[in-house]
């Protein structure tokens, strides 16, 4: 299968003005705008042998692969990010061509300028927090189980 298609990172409400061409996304392919439901697209052309449907359903299940694409997806999104607001698209959205993507997203201008304005400019924190368990039986042991009062009340 020769050809390319389009991988797309993010929407913005402004465009074209911003120079991308130092920006590199999956596969290595330089970052461009494009348009798409009255915004500028974020997208690459990207080679349809890794990146056409079928490549791209066998290349998900390749740990390394999927690393390296969603790390180049997000890396795009995140130096766009801090530039302008932007709205990110969904890892691994593809589109045969620029028309197919403008045709595909043209009823959804509002929905997208919309999410836009609501999100663009934020910034998403992921935090984990551990707690330490107590062995089992270690709480009725101590006096701090607190299943001791329950059980006195109940008699």
């Amino acid at each position: 299968m020769s050809g390319r298609c389009v991988w797309v990172y993010a929407f913005a409400d402004h465009g074209e003005g911003e120079d991308l061409s130092w920006l590199s996304g999956a596969g290595g392919a330089p970052v461009r705008y494009a348009t798409a439901a009255g915004l500028a697209a974020l997208v690459s052309h990207v080679d349809l042998a890794e990146f056409g449907e079928e490549a791209l359903r066998a290349n998900l299940e390749d740990i390394a692969w999927l690393e390296e694409a969603a790390r180049a997806h997000h890396h795009v999104i995140e130096a766009a990010a801090g530039m302008f607001p932007l709205l990110p698209a969904r890892f691994a959205t593809v589109y045969s061509s620029e028309a197919t993507m403008a045709a595909a997203l043209a009823g959804r201008g509002g929905e997208l300028r919309a999410a836009l304005c609501r999100i663009g400019g934020c910034v998403e924190w992921g935090v984990k927090a551990y707690a330490a368990t107590a062995p089992a039986g270690a709480g009725a042991a101590s006096g701090t189980g607190g299943t001791g009062a329950a059980d006195a009340a109940g008699r």
